[in-house]
C-alpha cells in the first residue's frame, strides 16, 4: 500500500513542547517540594500546582524564533540540504555533525622498565620453584633435614 504522506507545518513545534512540558514539570518538582508537595499530589482540580507548573513554564525561553526548512526529504530516500527554496546550511567543522557514536580506539601500553622489571621477577620466581623442586626431588627418602 502506497501511501503519500504529507508534511506538517507544525512537526518541529512538538519537539519544543515536548522539551518545554519535561523542563516545566523538572522546575516545578523544586519549587513544589519548598511547600512540602510533589507532582504526585497534581491533579487537574489541584489549582494551586497547576499554577506552579505554569510559572515554570514561563520563565522558559528557547533560542530561535521561527521555524526554517533546511532539508528536504524525499520518499525515495533522497535528503537535499541545498536548494532554491532552502536557507543554506554553516555546518561547524564544514561538514555535516554525526549522528551516532564515534568509537575510538586508545592503545594503553604498559611503559618497557616495567615490562623488563616484572619479566625478571617472574624468571627468578620460577627459577626459585625449580630449584626448590629439585631438592625435593634429590632429598624425598630423607626423611630428617637437619637444619643449620
Amino acid at each position: 500500500m502506497n501511501r503519500t504522506i504529507k508534511a506538517n507545518p507544525y512537526a518541529g513545534f512538538a519537539y519544543d513542547a515536548i522539551w518545554a512540558a519535561g523542563l516545566s514539570l523538572n522546575d516545578a518538582i523544586h519549587q513544589l517540594a519548598i511547600r512540602n508537595k510533589s507532582l504526585d499530589d497534581f491533579d487537574y482540580e489541584n489549582y494551586p500546582i497547576g499554577q506552579i507548573i505554569l510559572q515554570e513554564m514561563l520563565k522558559l525561553r528557547f533560542q530561535g524564533d521561527k521555524l526554517v526548512n533546511v532539508g528536504l526529504i524525499y520518499s525515495n530516500s533522497t535528503i537535499i540540504f541545498q536548494s532554491a527554496d532552502l536557507l543554506p546550511l554553516r555546518w561547524i567543522g564544514k561538514q555535516p555533525p554525526v549522528s551516532g557514536y564515534v568509537i575510538e580506539e586508545i592503545h594503553v601500553g604498559i611503559p618497557l622498565y616495567l615490562q623488563i622489571v616484572m619479566t625478571l621477577l617472574s624468571a627468578v620466581g620460577i627459577a626459585m620453584a625449580l630449584f626448590i623442586m629439585q631438592y625435593n626431588f634429590r632429598n624425598r627418602n630423607i626423611r630428617y633435614q637437619k637444619l643449620i
